[in-house]
């Protein structure tokens, strides 16, 4: 039984290795796709409203999102195929020695291994609130940032109105933003099983046809917000002044000025699509796998303890009777070390945000996502599958 075991284990890395490679190239030709799908709509947006939603609004988004699953994902993959690895080998040695074994052992192990997997299930759940709370941290940010957005000082009535049109964008297209996040934070769960049984063709699926998705909407929400129509219906909400400034570019015909007031909020809503297929699309195939979603259960205490009184000892108790503790804390350790890489990754972001103007980075969100494209297109998909495997 131990040597066809030991038979087993290299044509299970063949096989692991050929769906990470499945799964890579999957990812790479909708990435591609997505790429020349997105260069549409950098061509109807100026470099201050591309620099807006590529440097602040991703530098937030990313930070929320990669903090609040980092940890997660790399815990838990860890735990999980460690304790795969010593329940598969308690299962064999059990069919081996069947009819030598205690009956009341065996079901009290199996007992064992079903709520130490619940417990790793239970600590996968609490990726949801914690993405929660970060989103919302990001929103708070993002509104306190808006206060301190500058207003040109001129006379010209105009000019004064078209910066806070442009205001009223960002702070939209913010919202929009951390929402999508929170929403994305909904799928980890789902995702960390994914990760868990090597399951790398349906993550690259719901990535590619949800990247595409984002990239034709916010080409549709780019047109839709550059036509006439949609301006007059919004300045009307605005000042008095802001609906003569818009009855003035209608007359004109000045196209361009008004192009970019809402262009921003087309990222936001991009995004928010993005996140709204991508979670469906997991949740979808969650459904359709063997046994369905793994939802989080209370594993019931065995034996009462009646001199247990306190209020907050029932609850520690509870923590530690429903939590695998072992891998929450090596959540928050990966997690701490996450922060640590990702203010390293996106340091130019950072200061750019800080620092630089809409317009500066604008440009530098241009050359960078030409620069970065093999990075994008073929690294990082590699990265991620070669994780699993290694």
């Amino acid at each position: 039984m131990n040597q066809s075991n030991r038979t087993d284990k290299p044509s299970t890395k063949t096989s692991a290795a050929e769906v990470a490679a499945r799964g890579t190239l999957i990812s790479i030709i909708l990435r591609i796709a997505s790429f020349l799908l997105s260069q549409l709509t950098v061509r109807f947006v100026s470099a201050s409203a591309l620099g807006k939603a590529s440097i602040p609004l991703e530098l937030l988004l990313g930070t929320s999102l990669f903090v609040g699953r980092e940890g997660f994902r790399l815990a838990l993959t860890k735990e999980v195929s460690e304790h795969n690895s010593t329940v598969n080998d308690d299962v064999g040695d059990r069919e081996y020695d069947e009819n030598e074994r205690n009956k009341n052992q065996s079901n009290m192990k199996q007992k064992q291994g079903m709520h130490t997997r619940q417990k790793i299930v239970n600590v996968s759940w609490l990726s949801i609130p914690t993405g929660a709370v970060l989103s919302i941290a990001a929103l708070i940010m993002h509104l306190h940032s808006c206060k301190y957005l500058s207003l040109p000082k001129t006379d010209a009535a105009t000019s004064d109105d078209l910066a806070r049109l442009n205001a009223f964008d960002y702070k939209i297209a913010g919202m929009l933003f951390c929402l999508a996040s929170f929403i994305e934070s909904l799928a980890e769960p789902l995702i960390i099983r994914c990760l868990q049984e090597m399951d790398v063709a349906t993550k690259a699926k719901a990535e590619g046809v949800a990247l595409l998705c984002k990239a034709a909407s916010c080409f549709g929400v780019l047109y839709i917000t550059a036509t006439f129509w949609f301006q007059n219906l919004v300045v009307d909400f605005m000042h008095p002044t802001t609906i003569d400034y818009g009855l003035d570019l209608k007359m004109k015909g000045d196209r361009d000025a008004s192009n970019n007031n809402f262009a921003v909020t087309a990222f936001g809503v991009s995004q928010l699509v993005y996140a709204m297929v991508y979670t469906a699309i997991i949740y979808w195939r969650g459904m359709l796998a063997v046994g369905g979603i793994r939802w989080p259960k209370r594993i019931q205490a065995p034996i009462h303890n009646p001199y247990q009184n306190s209020s907050k000892s029932r609850i520690v108790s509870s923590v530690f009777q429903n939590l695998d503790m072992k891998t929450l804390r090596l959540v928050i350790i990966f997690t701490l070390q996450g922060i640590l890489k990702h203010g390293l990754t996106e340091a130019d972001k950072i200061v750019l945000s800080a620092l630089a103007g809409s317009y500066d980075q604008g440009v530098y969100a241009l050359a960078a996502s030409y620069g970065g494209l093999a990075a994008r297109l073929l690294l990082q998909p590699m990265e991620e599958n070669a994780r699993l495997l290694f």
